[in-house]
């Protein structure tokens, strides 16, 4: 075996140009994350109207993906 292959990978090192694209992916994938999981909110009344429903049962709609959101996040923080 050669010295790389005994040795376990340490990671990117904090301030290589490596490690800041790593942090621009993460956010940039927190946001669009983010947009996505929110973007119905545009077209919760006529979610209502359609539906025939209170607003806010409308808004309900957000919660299941917030949920799973939120659940993932868990596993995901441990990774």
């Amino acid at each position: 075996m050669t010295k790389a292959q005994t040795q376990p990978w340490q990671g990117h090192l904090k301030g290589s140009r490596a490690y800041r694209n790593l942090l621009l992916a993460l956010l940039f994938g927190g946001f669009a994350t983010f947009a996505q999981l929110y973007s119905v909110q545009a077209v919760l009344p006529g979610i209502s109207r359609d539906f025939g429903v209170t607003p806010a049962d409308a808004a309900l709609s957000v919660s299941p993906a917030t949920l799973g959101l939120a659940l993932a996040v868990i596993p995901w923080s441990w990774v």
